[in-house]
Protein backbone atom coordinates (compact mmCIF):
# COMPACT_ATOMS: atom_id res chain seq x y z
CA UNK A 1 0.00 0.00 0.00
CA UNK A 2 1.46 3.34 -1.09
CA UNK A 3 0.30 6.69 0.24
CA UNK A 4 0.56 9.83 -1.85
CA UNK A 5 -0.59 12.91 0.11
CA UNK A 6 -1.40 15.98 -1.95
CA UNK A 7 -0.72 19.58 -0.89
CA UNK A 8 -4.33 19.85 0.30
CA UNK A 9 -3.91 16.90 2.65
CA UNK A 10 -5.97 14.57 0.46
CA UNK A 11 -4.43 11.11 0.65
CA UNK A 12 -4.33 8.87 -2.42
CA UNK A 13 -3.68 5.35 -1.16
CA UNK A 14 -2.94 2.56 -3.63
CA UNK A 15 -4.63 -0.56 -2.31
CA UNK A 16 -4.24 -4.00 -3.88
CA UNK A 17 -7.57 -3.90 -5.74
CA UNK A 18 -8.45 -0.21 -5.86
CA UNK A 19 -7.33 3.34 -5.11
CA UNK A 20 -8.58 4.92 -1.87
CA UNK A 21 -8.91 8.72 -1.83
CA UNK A 22 -9.29 10.27 1.64
CA UNK A 23 -10.03 14.01 1.81
CA UNK A 24 -9.51 15.59 5.25
CA UNK A 25 -12.30 17.45 7.03
CA UNK A 26 -13.01 20.84 5.51
CA UNK A 27 -11.56 20.06 2.08
CA UNK A 28 -12.94 22.45 -0.52
CA UNK A 29 -13.60 22.65 -4.25
CA UNK A 30 -10.09 23.79 -5.20
CA UNK A 31 -8.48 21.03 -3.13
CA UNK A 32 -10.61 18.40 -4.84
CA UNK A 33 -10.18 19.98 -8.28
CA UNK A 34 -6.38 19.97 -7.97
CA UNK A 35 -6.39 16.41 -6.61
CA UNK A 36 -8.55 15.21 -9.51
CA UNK A 37 -6.02 16.64 -11.94
CA UNK A 38 -3.22 14.73 -10.24
CA UNK A 39 -5.34 11.63 -9.70
CA UNK A 40 -6.62 11.05 -13.24
CA UNK A 41 -3.13 11.54 -14.68
CA UNK A 42 -1.80 8.60 -12.64
CA UNK A 43 -1.37 5.39 -14.66
CA UNK A 44 -2.95 3.51 -11.75
CA UNK A 45 -6.22 5.41 -12.27
CA UNK A 46 -6.58 3.88 -15.71
CA UNK A 47 -6.08 0.36 -14.35
CA UNK A 48 -8.00 0.42 -11.06
CA UNK A 49 -11.34 1.32 -9.62
CA UNK A 50 -11.43 3.92 -6.85
CA UNK A 51 -13.22 4.80 -3.61
CA UNK A 52 -13.53 8.35 -2.29
CA UNK A 53 -13.95 8.20 1.50
CA UNK A 54 -15.83 11.35 2.54
CA UNK A 55 -16.95 9.90 5.86
CA UNK A 56 -13.96 11.23 7.78
CA UNK A 57 -15.14 14.84 7.63
CA UNK A 58 -17.33 17.39 5.99
CA UNK A 59 -16.49 18.39 2.42
CA UNK A 60 -17.10 22.05 1.54
CA UNK A 61 -18.73 21.76 -1.88
CA UNK A 62 -21.92 23.12 -3.38
CA UNK A 63 -23.95 22.28 -6.47
CA UNK A 64 -22.16 24.75 -8.75
CA UNK A 65 -18.84 23.17 -7.70
CA UNK A 66 -20.20 19.82 -8.90
CA UNK A 67 -20.88 21.30 -12.34
CA UNK A 68 -17.31 22.59 -12.56
CA UNK A 69 -15.97 19.17 -11.56
CA UNK A 70 -18.25 17.52 -14.12
CA UNK A 71 -17.00 19.83 -16.88
CA UNK A 72 -13.37 19.10 -15.94
CA UNK A 73 -13.90 15.34 -15.89
CA UNK A 74 -15.81 15.36 -19.18
CA UNK A 75 -12.77 16.90 -20.85
CA UNK A 76 -10.01 14.99 -19.05
CA UNK A 77 -11.06 11.51 -17.95
CA UNK A 78 -9.40 8.86 -20.14
CA UNK A 79 -11.97 7.03 -22.27
CA UNK A 80 -9.69 3.99 -22.52
CA UNK A 81 -9.33 3.41 -18.77
CA UNK A 82 -9.56 -0.22 -17.62
CA UNK A 83 -10.96 0.80 -14.21
CA UNK A 84 -14.72 1.05 -14.66
CA UNK A 85 -16.08 1.98 -11.23
CA UNK A 86 -15.80 4.85 -8.77
CA UNK A 87 -17.46 4.63 -5.36
CA UNK A 88 -18.04 7.39 -2.84
CA UNK A 89 -18.57 6.70 0.87
CA UNK A 90 -20.55 9.61 2.35
CA UNK A 91 -21.62 9.58 5.98
CA UNK A 92 -23.69 12.76 6.24
CA UNK A 93 -26.97 13.55 4.51
CA UNK A 94 -25.56 16.69 2.89
CA UNK A 95 -22.54 14.90 1.43
CA UNK A 96 -24.70 12.01 0.27
CA UNK A 97 -27.16 14.41 -1.38
CA UNK A 98 -24.37 16.20 -3.23
CA UNK A 99 -22.86 12.97 -4.49
CA UNK A 100 -26.26 11.50 -5.49
CA UNK A 101 -26.88 14.68 -7.51
CA UNK A 102 -23.50 14.23 -9.15
CA UNK A 103 -24.36 10.59 -9.97
CA UNK A 104 -27.29 11.77 -12.11
CA UNK A 105 -24.92 13.96 -14.17
CA UNK A 106 -22.20 11.30 -14.26
CA UNK A 107 -24.22 8.83 -16.34
CA UNK A 108 -22.66 10.12 -19.57
CA UNK A 109 -19.27 8.63 -18.60
CA UNK A 110 -18.26 5.02 -19.24
CA UNK A 111 -17.07 4.77 -15.61
CA UNK A 112 -19.89 3.85 -13.16
CA UNK A 113 -20.33 5.94 -9.99
CA UNK A 114 -22.28 4.90 -6.91
CA UNK A 115 -22.73 6.27 -3.36
CA UNK A 116 -22.40 4.17 -0.21
CA UNK A 117 -22.63 4.80 3.51
CA UNK A 118 -20.13 2.05 4.38
CA UNK A 119 -16.63 1.29 3.08
CA UNK A 120 -17.21 -2.49 3.08
CA UNK A 121 -20.29 -2.08 0.83
CA UNK A 122 -18.25 0.04 -1.58
CA UNK A 123 -15.43 -2.54 -1.65
CA UNK A 124 -17.92 -5.35 -2.37
CA UNK A 125 -19.49 -3.37 -5.23
CA UNK A 126 -16.08 -2.85 -6.82
CA UNK A 127 -15.55 -6.64 -6.81
CA UNK A 128 -18.79 -7.36 -8.73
Amino acid sequence: METDPTQSGIEIILQKDYILVKPPEGVNFWDIFMTLGKFISKPEFQDKNDIWLLSDGMVNLNFSDLQKINDFLRKNIPKFAIGKKSAVVASTGYQRGLVETFVTVWKEYPRKLKVFSDLKEAEEWLKE
